[in-house]
């Protein structure tokens, strides 16, 4: 599986050049206690994630953001996605959903500040992590 993981991120990088935005994120996982950090594109519709969590795992992600509503220049968002995760502790690897919302605000033309919380649901095996996942960020549209 650590093949699986090399080729996403690798296919991400490939996206992330020629997609319409690139967002990079710090993550908070509040069922370990720990900081990491997100990177994602999106293309054609469809969200790519890539987030590590030090000594616990890395987790890449394929979805679907859409915007619920607007207040002045705040942008609600919803999202879910499917989820692959690398365990980093030893336990096995395996599979998840996840779904959020979120919110984010126009600092310029092309770039945006965003804050996101998500909740992982796992299958049996990584279901140790199960939990909520907060980010915040910049994202740059092209």
């Amino acid at each position: 599986m650590k093949k699986v993981s090399i080729a996403f991120a690798l296919g991400l990088m490939v996206a992330a050049a020629s997609a319409a935005d690139v967002s990079v994120s710090v993550a908070r996982d509040h069922a370990s206690d720990v900081n990491g950090y997100r990177v994602g594109t999106e293309v054609r519709g469809v969200s790519l994630s890539a987030t590590h969590i030090p000594g616990q795992y890395d987790r890449v992600a394929v979805g679907k953001e859409v915007s619920l509503f607007s207040v002045s220049n705040f942008n609600f968002r919803g999202s879910v996605a499917g989820t692959y995760q690398r365990t980093l502790t030893g336990a096995q690897d395996g599979y998840g959903v996840t779904a959020g919302v979120g919110v984010s605000y126009p600092l310029t033309k092309n770039i945006n500040a965003f804050a996101n919380i998500e909740r992982f649901e796992g299958q049996e095996r990584v279901n140790q992590f199960n939990g909520n996942i907060s980010t915040v960020g910049i994202n740059y549209r092209f």
